[in-house]
């Protein structure tokens, strides 16, 4: 999902992560890598599996609201 707060560009991945997963290594972790290998920073939001919405068909995966 990509936001524009106080002029500036705002990315966030939402993630699916089992529960016995420990959710702050996991953002972490993908932050980390994201600023290594793109350069941007982002904002990572682990949610339970099955939250994120499932299409048979191809589903809109990039949501931008910005203006």
């Amino acid at each position: 999902m990509i936001d524009h707060l106080n002029e500036r560009d705002i990315c966030t991945l939402f993630v699916e992560a089992k529960d016995n997963f420990n959710k702050y290594e996991l953002e972490r972790e993908i932050q980390l890598q994201f600023k290594s290998d793109i350069g941007i920073k982002i904002n990572v939001k682990p949610v339970d599996i099955g939250d994120l919405p499932r299409n048979e068909k191809k589903s809109t995966r990039i949501f931008d609201n910005r203006y």
